[in-house]
């Protein structure tokens, strides 16, 4: 069950509002939109997910509900790659949302993947190599 923060430390900090903004962010709205959007300031936001500027326990949830949306986003969009027989918008939109996680190497290797289909492939073989080649990307990354 959700936990009613009721306006946290005289804050917007409310239910409604983590709701609302990471129902935004798991959809992939850059966070300044998704503030917007939960009548919230970009720059009330930005202290409610630095702990040294509010380390109570409610935003301890706030920060991990508003990092589970992110991936959420995530997980949902690479899915998408996987099953897409054109996957280069779809890192595209990623990419321009989380370029700490999706670096000019992915895109030219989704990039090049799609270049090498060969007349033959299947879209599951197809699907598989450019699973493969962002697999060995992220390993790679994790590595360096």
């Amino acid at each position: 069950m959700a936990q009613d923060f009721g306006g946290a430390h005289g804050t917007k900090l409310t239910e409604a509002v983590t709701r609302k903004l990471c129902k935004c962010l798991s959809r992939g709205l850059p966070r300044k939109l998704a503030c917007e959007k939960a009548g919230i300031d970009y720059t009330t936001f930005r202290q409610w997910l630095d702990p040294a500027k509010r380390p109570e326990p409610e935003f301890d949830v706030f920060r991990q509900r508003v990092g589970a949306a992110e991936a959420d986003f995530l997980d949902r969009g690479i899915e998408l790659v996987m099953k897409s027989e054109h996957p280069t918008a779809i890192v595209n939109l990623m990419r321009a949302r989380f370029p700490q996680y999706l670096s000019e190497r992915t895109m030219v290797a989704v990039e090049e993947a799609d270049k090498q289909e060969a007349d033959d492939e299947s879209p599951e073989e197809r699907r598989d190599r450019i699973r493969a080649n962002l697999h060995i990307l992220n390993t790679s990354k994790k590595a360096s």
